[in-house]
């Protein structure tokens, strides 16, 4: 237990002293004014994210829907073409004789 109340003792000097230099202070006072920016910026960027969640949520519905109703669509246009090409076939025969 001693050993490690020196250490907490030791890093607590070690803090002290090193505040004593005005570019540490500085360095200090940066990094806690950008972290108070990150803070009050927070709420906004996870709204931010909600929304962009939202939005992909949709996307992805809307496209599921496209992809459903192509796939339904597909068998109706293959039964399209072979009729058409049925068609043509047979219209082609009759003009070579």
């Amino acid at each position: 237990m001693k050993i490690a109340r020196n250490i907490m003792i030791g890093a607590v000097i070690g803090a002290a002293v090193s505040l004593l230099d005005r570019e540490t202070r500085h360095s200090l006072k940066e990094v806690w004014v950008q972290r108070g920016k990150l803070i009050r910026q927070l709420p906004e960027r996870i709204h931010e994210c909600r929304e962009s969640i939202g939005q992909l949520a949709e996307d992805v519905v809307y496209t599921a829907e496209k992809i459903k109703e192509v796939a339904e669509k597909t068998p109706e246009m293959i039964e399209w073409v072979k009729e058409s090409y049925d068609a043509i076939k047979h219209k082609d025969l009759r003009l070579k004789k």
